[in-house]
């Protein structure tokens, strides 16, 4: 990780982190919170969201299986696997979750993952595109569903731009409001350096809720759309 932090590249842009037999299935539930409305000035957001959550079926599209891939080139930094993933606003234990650190030093954190999904250990290069586990619903979470985040030390940040949220959007396309950005790659981003990870959980702030030992992962509280 340090030899990345070290060599810090221009920022990269993410890739929608599906397969592409499973974008289609994807809708966008929930936004970053910008106190009190979302990056487009809507209300798809709810207090202190510091990251953005996509469905892709509920229940049903966690049974048949919906691919998480990684958004962009990176080191897997932090794994946690092994929860339960039929939460249901009934779980207090942690979230399975993968944590991707990138060239540029940002973070992309996948949470909520399905139980014994995930492909990737620590210090794991990956590429954009590559698959890492499979949509769940473990941790602090109503149905099953995908909790993107991305941060830069212990900051979220909102990958989208827009009337409400004036920084460059981190997405190769974006889309349109309530709409699923473009599973395209960056091609421009560095290839993953090898080796990296393994200094635990980066500390995050709201709800979620990371240690770094032991690991605790509390992602999200509910979900707008669930079908």
């Amino acid at each position: 990780m340090i030899a990345l932090l070290l060599g810090l590249a221009q920022a990269q842009d993410y890739a929608f982190p599906t397969s592409a037999a499973d974008y289609g299935s994807w809708y966008l539930s929930t936004h970053f919170d910008h106190g009190g409305v979302d990056y487009a000035c809507g209300s798809d957001r709810y207090s202190g969201h510091d990251g953005t959550d996509f469905g892709a079926g509920s229940w049903s599209g966690m049974a048949a299986g919906r691919d998480i891939t990684a958004a962009a080139n990176g080191v897997v930094q932090y794994v946690h696997d092994g929860e339960r993933d039929d939460c249901a606003n009934d779980c207090t234990s942690a979230a399975n979750v993968v944590q991707i650190q990138h060239a540029d030093g940002h973070l992309s954190v996948y949470g909520h993952l399905k139980r014994f999904s995930i492909t990737v250990d620590v210090g794991d290069p990956v590429t954009c595109g590559q698959k890492i586990g499979e949509m769940g619903s473990s941790g602090n979470s109503s149905a099953p569903h995908l909790h993107f985040g991305v941060y830069t030390g212990t900051t979220g940040l909102d990958p989208y731009h827009g009337s409400c949220h004036s920084p460059a959007s981190m997405w190769v396309s974006q889309g349109g409001y309530q709409g699923v950005p473009s599973r395209t790659c960056d091609a421009s981003a560095p290839p993953p350096s090898s080796g990296g990870g393994g200094c635990g959980a980066v500390m995050l702030s709201g709800h979620l809720a990371f240690v770094a030992f032991p690991p605790l992962f509390l992602f999200g509280r509910r979900k707008r759309r669930q079908a």
